[in-house]
């Protein structure tokens, strides 16, 4: 009798152990879809970014760079209220320069994924949380979906933030910024492009800390 339970107690922990075995597996494959799903969403707009390249880079990437921009000219705007002519930034004109024959063409990529990361990001967090809702309770999925509401919300400003208020401030300091007069400030492609995608980037993760010390406090 007493092998008999032990061949018994034996064959349950292997069946107990292949159960959990399967369910790891499980969970991998369900969490390979959700970043598959997450990825193509990020295809997705980063073509529909590629597709509109004149529109994405003349009213979009260099417009910051413009008097007319919403910014400058409020900026302009606000300066005259008040007298003075420091807050009338960018009016100077800009002269951007190539100096690779390649670059265009890698920016033009790299600007086309940032945006497709910067639009998809909102069905990516979504799916995130659709794969750890799985072990919540109830009342952790409450608070989980209004975090990721919350969160997706706080991005957004940021990266609004980001594009009309540090984005030509940026600009306006690192164009402006001489150390001598007879020098001319031509700044190159790259350099614009990684000040406007640093500037929005930091930005909106910069609005994703309050979600953060939430949830550390929560864990607390």
């Amino acid at each position: 009798m007493g092998k008999e339970k032990v061949t018994i107690k034996k064959i349950n922990k292997k069946k107990q152990n292949k159960k959990e075995y399967l369910s790891f597996f499980k969970h991998l494959e369900e969490l390979r879809w959700h970043l598959i799903r997450a990825i193509i969403s990020i295809i997705v707009f980063s073509i529909g970014a590629f597709v509109f390249k004149e529109f994405i880079f003349d009213e979009i990437i260099f417009k910051p760079r413009e008097m007319d921009f919403i910014t400058n000219r409020l900026l302009c705007w606000l300066g005259e209220i008040i007298g003075s002519t420091v807050l009338c930034i960018n009016s100077a004109e800009l002269t951007i320069i190539n100096i690779k024959m390649s670059e265009q063409f890698f920016i033009y990529i790299r600007v086309s994924i940032i945006i497709g990361l910067i639009l998809a990001f909102p069905y990516i967090f979504w799916e995130m949380w659709s794969f750890f809702k799985q072990t919540l309770k109830n009342k952790e999925k409450k608070v989980s979906r209004e975090v990721v509401f919350w969160s997706s919300l706080l991005f957004i400003i940021g990266i609004l933030f980001g594009y009309f208020i540090a984005t030509p401030l940026l600009v306006n300091f690192f164009t402006t910024d001489v150390v001598s007069k007879d020098i001319t400030n031509q700044i190159s492609l790259t350099f614009y492009i990684n000040i406007i995608s640093s500037g929005i980037l930091l930005s909106g993760a910069i609005f994703e800390l309050p979600i953060l010390i939430y949830i550390l406090s929560k864990k607390n």
